[in-house]
């Protein structure tokens, strides 16, 4: 089992996280260099909060100061990546479902037993380990 998860691990990196990596890591970086006037101040950001979209991770990234560090009466920008900007696709949960199953079939799994009627991955059904 952990040899197929392995597999399944590097296939949502390939394909999904790698195309985003440089493009997310830029961004980052302008944060932490002050591309962006987070401040009426000028104070240099250090620690940042990041939020995302959970329906869609990586679709969208938002930076604000983190708050515990820096006042919020001071903030006059967010800074925000939009990934469809750098002709990066979303993906969804189907996605990675998809991907999920092209591994399996890839490697001759039978995961039929844990599909549910919509023919989804039931990720409530318990994994025997002979499988």
């Amino acid at each position: 089992m952990k040899k197929i998860e392995q597999k399944i691990d590097e296939a949502f990196k390939n394909t999904f996280l790698l195309p985003r990596e440089k493009v997310i890591t830029d961004f980052l970086v302008d944060v932490f260099n002050s591309k962006y006037t987070f401040r009426e101040d000028d104070k240099k950001i250090e620690v940042i909060s990041l939020y995302y979209n959970a329906s869609s991770p990586l679709s969208s990234l938002i930076v604000l100061p983190n708050y515990e560090y820096y006042s919020p009466d001071k903030t006059v920008q967010i800074a925000e990546l939009h990934l469809k900007e750098h002709s990066l696709k979303d993906y969804s949960p189907i996605d990675i479902q998809k991907l999920c199953k092209k591994v399996l079939n890839e490697n001759n799994i039978d995961y039929s037993a844990y599909l549910d009627e919509n023919n989804h991955l039931d990720y409530g059904k318990p994994v025997r380990s002979g499988n």
